[in-house]
């Protein structure tokens, strides 16, 4: 990894997430446990920026240190209505061949909520230098998820949401760079499709530099879509702290 590149060029390396961020992120749940020490919330968020007044309420809540050397904060607004269940498919609608692709499903038709909403979750990641390039490369690189096809098949003129079945899966909405003061960063926005016609928008940011790999993910409640201009938001608040 190098250092940030001034814009218009990107920060460079990319990284990946492991199966609890995962399950925080993409059901909501937090899930910092395990053999982790607890470490200060808001002593954490300041180790990687200046302290300071975050938008859409997010607070610093949650932090550990795991066993591997990752190091978790989650944020969240305390104060956001409950979100909406998600919608289990009746038994008889279920995909008999058990890879998502038995039966066909009308994803285009599912319900969308309001654009342009904040995010109500979020986590900040940090991983150990030695392990940073791999997980880079699972989140960001073009040769990782399988979701990520649906960037190529859009260049193609190709249906991204083909292929989903009844039991959904994951869909690349959109990549690139978002601003972050002088530099630009890169991100993905990704949506689950859940079985029974629900959804969830995650987005991921790279933040890292030469010295450390720091990744930002930020979350929507179900059924309400991801926002770029809220992750810009965000953003334009998280001023590096001074090394």
């Amino acid at each position: 990894m190098s250092e940030p590149a001034r814009r218009p060029e990107s920060i460079a390396g990319a990284l990946g997430v492991g199966a609890v961020i995962l399950v925080t992120l993409l059901t909501g749940v937090a899930v910092i446990g395990g053999r982790t020490k607890s470490l200060d919330p808001q002593e954490t968020l300041a180790r990687w920026f200046v302290p300071g007044e975050l938008p859409f309420g997010l607070v610093p809540v949650e932090a550990a240190r795991q066993s591997n050397g990752e190091v978790l904060l989650r944020l969240s607004d305390p104060d956001a209505p409950p979100e909406a269940e998600r919608v289990e498919p009746a038994a008889d609608e279920d995909d008999a061949s058990g890879d998502g692709r038995g039966e066909r499903f009308d994803w285009s038709a599912i319900p969308i909520g309001e654009a342009g909403t904040p995010p109500t979750e979020a986590m900040l990641v940090t991983w150990p230098l030695s392990a940073a390039r791999k997980q880079l490369e699972s989140l960001f690189e073009s040769r990782a998820p399988a979701a990520q096809r649906s960037l190529r098949e859009q260049s193609r003129g190709q249906d991204p949401l083909a292929g989903l079945g009844r039991q959904g899966g994951r869909r690349v909405l959109a990549s690139g760079r978002l601003p972050w003061g002088a530099f630009e960063a890169p991100f993905v926005h990704e949506r689950k499709f859940e079985p029974g016609g629900t959804f969830v928008d995650t987005l991921r940011v790279n933040l890292s530099h030469e010295e450390e790999a720091l990744v930002l993910f930020l979350r929507w409640p179900r059924g309400l879509p991801g926002s770029q201009a809220r992750a810009e938001q965000l953003l334009a608040a998280l001023e590096r702290s001074a090394p």
